[in-house]
């Protein structure tokens, strides 16, 4: 109903921003910063 679709959204939103962080963790070494 509502609710599953209200927590598939957050969910999505939480791996965008993890899958970001993990990246920026990653490409961190190389020099980025």
């Amino acid at each position: 109903a509502l609710g599953a679709e209200v927590s598939r959204v957050i969910l999505r939103q939480a791996l965008l921003v993890f899958g970001l962080g993990l990246s920026i963790v990653e490409a961190a070494p190389f020099g980025l910063f």
